[in-house]
């Protein structure tokens, strides 16, 4: 990072991080002299920080092979790792941002990296392109499950031989979606009562997350009007009132607690059914309900396993949003009505953060770039707001913020055909003081873990949500290197001793991958436990598949290891069923949660 050549540098100041240099940069003495340097500061005795310079604890140890040739063994366990199930998340935390923070040394010279350097991606034997079932070839890009499924059964094969984990089922490629009769009918109105009840499970499992409106505002403007006879309906109201009821008479309709025939509503498809006709006879009218009208199709196809459809309609919300300026900050400061302009700006954060999490999950490009988005440092002021409402505000502005650093994960990582590991340490430091400036209210202390016992606590999810986006950069931050390491250990003639030579790196991003994915399931399996009240969107699906199958990775090489430990195995057995678990719970709700689990099982199967 520049400085401007004082100890500390402003960059530590504002952040309250200690400051040391590795060696002065003559740039930043142009105009002064170095004897008038010294005298401001002790910048000349360059010592590295205390927090860096000390050696953090590490879950996992790694040994030399018994040829004495340089070798990168994965993790293995040492007592802490062992007793992984019984930390509690707090404790997990703490022990990742020591290796977070390992991975980054003051004291080595970052320019001894070149860009060429990396950790290469064996594509020859670890393909990404799948045949369909009508053969043609799918591509499924580098962050998205089934690329990496694809490669954890391409090891399995090398190693365990051919199991029913390694063959490719049929039905992989085609996920079963509901299917429901569309009728174009004008659809009568429930009771309010139930009108209310419906719009609140929406409220409960989608807005309070994935804001798209401000609900007291909703309420009055579009279903208020809509149960008052004297007042004609509007259209584009009436759009939003139905597919509002579509998203949460969905939830219903796969509800324990609820009955649909009770509550006197029609089907989830009707409703949506209805929607689409109004919107297929309304010109596009550059206002801001068609932005919203599309965001809210792209929940329903989410929340009906239709991840395709949902990542168009999300596409068109994102056009029509940078249509209408959203994401300008001049255009939404000439709002003359302070709530319409916060309205403005946090559904656009909202449809930032569900653009890096869909594209995350499919593996597909990025469609906003940092750069196109200049109100990022708006904020809505809190006195609009209330305490809970005021949390979600902190915890959209916490998830822009790591959303933005996974997007350069994706885009600087797997842009090339190799990893820069310098390019990699300063993502994982920028994530590790993204995770240092939480508010103490966002971050995973013993106070919070007592919070998810509580399924009343309205937040819950919402700050599962910040770390779990966290974890997964982290994970996909590290896989490459976790995926090279298990390669070049099962078959090591077919590596070069000149292909990746920096083994302290490779040993601690694996180590990283591997810790993220035992805190991703550990956290997973504290909410789901006791707030059974939610179903999943697609937000955690993945991240807990993916982890699963990282721990999946690690336990195949202490299978394949001469020397395996056995309290280790133990831990990486359980956390796996427990994914499992987790992903079984899901798939009621969510048929891509299923396909997962099956994964899961089959894998568990062949080792």
């Amino acid at each position: 990072y520049q400085c401007n050549g004082q100890l500390p540098c402003q960059f530590c100041k504002k952040r309250t991080l200690e400051c040391s240099y590795l060696k002065v940069d003559g740039r930043s003495l142009r105009g002064r002299s170095m004897k008038a340097l010294r005298a401001g500061s002790s910048a000349a005795e360059l010592v590295p920080t205390s927090s860096s310079s000390s050696t953090s604890e590490s879950t996992f140890s790694y040994s030399n092979s018994n040829s004495g040739e340089s070798d990168c063994s994965l993790p293995s366990a040492d007592s802490k790792t062992a007793m992984a199930p019984t930390l509690s998340l707090s404790g997990l935390c703490s022990n990742l941002e020591s290796t977070l923070a390992s991975t980054f040394q003051p004291e080595m010279n970052l320019r001894l990296y070149e860009v060429s350097e990396g950790v290469p991606k064996p594509e020859e034997k670890h393909l990404r392109l799948l045949l369909s079932t009508g053969g043609d070839l799918r591509f499924y890009g580098e962050v998205a499950p089934f690329s990496f499924l694809n490669e954890c059964r391409a090891l399995f094969a090398e190693t365990l031989g051919i199991s029913k984990f390694t063959i490719v089922p049929l039905e992989e490629f085609v996920v079963t979606e509901r299917k429901f009769s569309h009728q174009f009918t004008r659809l009568p109105l429930p009771s309010r009562e139930s009108c209310n009840t419906v719009i609140e499970v929406f409220k409960e499992n989608i807005n309070d997350t994935f804001y798209v409106f401000d609900m007291d505002h909703f309420e009055k403007m579009v279903v208020d009007p809509i149960y008052d006879e004297d007042i004609p309906r509007r259209e584009n109201s009436y759009c939003l009132f139905n597919l509002v009821l579509a998203i949460g008479a969905l939830y219903i309709e796969f509800s324990n607690d609820m009955d649909s025939k009770k509550l006197g509503i029609s089907k989830s498809s009707e409703y949506f059914d209805c929607a689409q006709n109004i919107m297929r006879n309304v010109c596009y009218d550059e206002k801001l309900w068609i932005a919203e009208a599309h965001y809210l199709q792209h929940f329903y196809y989410s929340s009906n396993s239709q991840r395709s459809s949902s990542w168009l309609h999300l596409g068109n919300t994102i056009r029509i949003a940078q249509a209408l300026g959203l994401h300008r900050k001049h255009v939404n400061e000439r709002c003359g009505d302070v709530s319409i302009s916060a309205h403005r700006r946090r559904l656009w954060k909202s449809i930032f953060i569900c653009d890096r999490i869909a594209s995350f999950n499919l593996g597909r490009p990025l469609t906003i770039s940092d750069y196109d988005w200049d109100d990022s440092e708006s904020l809505t002021e809190k006195e609009f707001l209330s305490k809970e409402e005021s949390i979600r505000r902190d915890c959209q502005t916490a998830l822009c913020g790591i959303s933005k650093i996974n997007g350069n994960i994706v885009q600087n990582i797997y842009r090339s055909g190799s990893i820069d590991v310098k390019r990699a340490k300063l993502l994982a430091l920028e994530s590790r003081l993204w995770s240092n400036s939480l508010d103490d209210d966002l971050k995973i202390t013993p106070e919070f873990e007592a919070l998810l016992q509580d399924p009343t606590h309205p937040n819950n999810y919402n700050i599962v949500l910040v770390h779990l986006s966290q974890f997964y950069g982290l994970m996909t931050l590290g896989r490459p290197f976790l995926i090279y390491a298990v390669s070049r250990k099962l078959n090591p003639s077919a590596f070069r001793s000149c292909d990746f030579n920096d083994d302290a790196s490779l040993l601690n991003f694996s180590k990283i991958s591997i810790k993220v994915a035992l805190l991703v399931i550990k956290l997973l399996k504290s909410f789901h436990e006791h707030n059974k009240k939610r179903k999943e969107v697609f937000s955690s699906t993945s991240v807990c598949f993916n982890a699963a199958l990282i721990l999946g990775l690690s336990l195949l090489y202490q299978k394949a290891s001469q020397a395996s430990d056995a309290n280790y195995v133990a831990v990486l057995t359980s956390s796996i069923g427990d994914a499992r678990d987790i992903l079984l719970d899901s798939a009621r709700f969510d048929s891509v949660a299923k396909c997962w689990a099956q994964n899961i099982e089959l894998l568990q199967e062949a080792l």
